[in-house]
Parts: C-alpha cells; sequence; structure tokens
C-alpha cells in the first residue's frame, strides 16, 4: 500500500508541476485558455505517450484519463491564478522548478521500469526514461516554436540517462526506486541552487 501511494503521489506532483511549466510557457506567448490548456496536458502526459507507443503500447494516459483531467484542472486554476496575480509569477518560478524536480525523478523511475519490463537493453532503459522525464518538455518547446530547453540549458536530461542506467543494474526492490528518486532529486536541487549549466 506504500509502495503504490508513494508512486501515485509523486506521479501526481510531477503532472501537476509539468503542466504548470506548459501554463507558464503558453501566457510567455500569449496563448489563448485552449491553447494553454493543449501545452499544459502535452507537457505533462507527452513524454509517457511517446514512451508507450515506442514500446508499441496504448498510451497509458488513453486507458486511464486521470493525468489528463488533472493537467487540465490545473492549466484552468494556474491561468486564473496569474492573471490576477502577475506580481507573484517570481516566487511561483522558484517554488514551480522543487516540484518539477520531484516529477522528473518519478518519472525516470516509472519509464525505466516499463523499459525493463518490456525487456530492452540498460541503453534502451535510458532512452525510455529520459524520453519519459523530458519528452513532454520537448513538445512543449516545439508547439511554441522554441529550441527545446534540454538542447541549451540546464543538465536534468543527463541526470534521468545516467540515473535510469543506475537503476537498471540496481535489485528490484522498492528501496532502489527511493534510492535513485533522492538522488536524481538531490542533484537536480543542487543544480538549481548552483545554476550548472553543460559547456557551451
Amino acid at each position: 500500500m506504500f509502495i503504490e501511494n508513494f508512486t501515485y503521489i509523486a506521479n501526481l506532483i510531477g503532472v501537476i508541476a509539468f503542466a504548470a511549466s506548459g501554463v507558464i510557457k503558453g501566457m510567455k506567448h500569449k496563448l489563448d485558455i485552449l491553447g494553454i490548456i493543449v501545452l499544459a496536458v502535452m507537457t505533462a502526459v507527452g513524454g509517457g505517450i511517446i514512451r508507450d507507443v515506442l514500446v508499441n503500447k496504448v498510451p497509458y494516459v488513453l486507458t486511464n484519463t486521470q493525468d489528463i483531467v488533472v493537467a487540465t484542472i490545473t492549466a484552468i486554476v494556474l491561468f486564473l491564478f496569474l492573471k490576477k496575480y502577475k506580481n507573484k509569477k517570481r516566487s511561483f518560478f522558484k517554488e514551480l522548478l522543487v516540484m518539477d524536480a520531484i516529477g522528473l525523478s518519478i518519472f525516470t523511475i516509472i519509464g525505466a521500469k516499463i523499459a525493463i519490463n518490456a525487456n530492452v537493453s540498460v541503453l534502451s532503459v535510458s532512452i525510455f526514461a529520459t524520453i519519459t522525464g523530458v519528452g513532454g518538455g520537448v513538445i512543449r518547446d516545439i508547439l511554441v516554436g522554441e529550441i527545446p530547453i534540454i538542447l541549451k540549458e540546464d543538465v536534468y536530461a543527463f541526470l534521468c540517462f545516467f540515473g535510469s542506467i543506475i537503476y537498471y543494474y540496481l535489485p528490484r526492490i522498492f528501496i532502489s526506486d527511493i534510492v535513485i528518486f533522492l538522488l536524481i532529486l538531490i542533484i537536480r536541487l543542487l543544480i538549481i541552487k548552483y545554476k550548472v549549466n553543460l559547456p557551451k
């Protein structure tokens, strides 16, 4: 029960965080409410859809629409909030980065689990985990005509890739999930704090 609750709650946090980043990006480009909802939903579930298609599965979000509903509600609520309290955007960005780090950590594990269950190689596992973690953000940036952020700043895709490789070689027990979750989360938070980027 604890394992299921942990995964469920972490997944919801990740969906909310990624949807929020889609809303903020959409407002930056002055999209209407429909455009913002589309951007929020694709940011939240896009990586999972790509991953499931690659392993020849019907995307999970199409058979269980909870994540889409959560992302849509997040988009509407946050859109109204940011429209009314524009002066609070600055503090919200910092909170969003922390939530994003939590979501990224758990989505990396979820992507790795699905790939491992599909009996693919360790390299494929790392690719699937990375797609799950950052795929939605790539779709978000492409939809608004920007170079995907993972190609020009931050190193979170790097964390997904190597975190999932470590996860692949750990025993298939719950403690392995916790170890990788904390490893990626802590490093990601340190990167945010010290603004570390890959060389350009």
